[in-house]
């Protein structure tokens, strides 16, 4: 049987077994992005200033994703064609048909 370590709780984030970020990491990556910062940016920083190495930065992003498919999000945006709430938000492909936008439930 296997058993996939995933305690959110602990601050820990276990994307496939070998990668395992930090909640504090994905946040400040999440944080970055709202910013125009791309997560590739953010692990150079991060090795620049604490002298590591991390996994390739395509992993990271993934382990990234997966960390905010599995997040609650309360979307407070608007899409031109799928109306408030969509289903499925595309990070930076339809940017010009998102707009922010304060909306009541």
């Amino acid at each position: 049987m296997f058993y996939r370590y995933q305690e959110w709780d602990e601050g820990l984030h276990n994307f496939d077994d070998h990668i395992i970020l930090s909640v504090h990491l994905c946040l400040t990556i999440r944080n970055a992005l709202q910013s125009h910062t791309a997560v590739s940016r953010v692990v150079e920083i991060i090795e620049a200033t604490e002298v590591v190495s991390f996994p390739n930065k395509e992993r990271v992003l993934q382990g990234y994703l997966h960390f905010e498919a599995l997040t609650e999000h309360d979307y407070k945006f608007a899409c031109v064609s799928c109306g408030y709430s969509p289903a499925v938000a595309v990070m930076d492909l339809h940017k010009k048909g998102v707009f922010n936008m304060p909306w009541a439930k």
